[in-house]
């Protein structure tokens, strides 16, 4: 393993993360916007929703930023940390959009909101977790194990695999 591609793969993995906060936050704050105006009666789309973002680009970035650099120290610490700041900031983004404050006031109106519901939060964590692992096994089995008959039989695999990870 060079130097090199290891740091092409540091960069790389970096690219990654920022590719996945910018769309996750985004698509939070997109999301947010539609469930307030279909709350208030308004007519609600995608498109509106990412209008109504403009102008909270930065801020919608920077509480995703926040969060996740908040949560991987607190892993580093001792994993419990990072799960108490992950609980409670899970709603920092919808804060910051709605209430239209910056980012650090955001996860800090998150704090105070989700005081005396960790235990809710983490149990709804849980459960998305639990239930995006039961369906990526229903989704992908059926081509991991085409692939593995196929290989076995001496067919090519390849395109199976590639199935089974998207």
């Amino acid at each position: 393993f060079s130097t090199e591609s290891a740091s092409s793969s540091v960069v790389l993995m970096i690219a990654g993360m920022l590719v996945f906060i910018v769309s996750y936050t985004y698509s939070i704050a997109a999301m947010t916007h539609a469930v307030s105006m279909i709350l208030l009666g308004e007519p609600a789309g995608i498109g509106k929703a990412y209008e109504r973002m403009r102008g909270q680009a930065v801020t919608v970035f920077l509480v995703g930023l926040l969060n996740a650099l908040g949560v991987m120290f607190g892993l580093i610490l001792l994993v419990i940390p990072g799960l108490i700041f992950s609980v409670r900031w899970a709603v920092g983004i919808p804060t910051a959009v709605l209430e239209n404050i910056g980012p650090v006031e955001g996860l800090r109106r998150s704090w105070h909101l989700t005081a005396g519901f960790g235990g809710t939060i983490f149990l709804m964590f849980l459960l998305q977790g639990v239930v995006s692992f039961v369906f990526s096994l229903l989704l992908q089995t059926p081509f991991t194990l085409l692939a593995t008959f196929g290989a076995a039989s001496g067919e090519s695999s390849h395109v199976w695999m590639a199935l089974a990870q998207i």
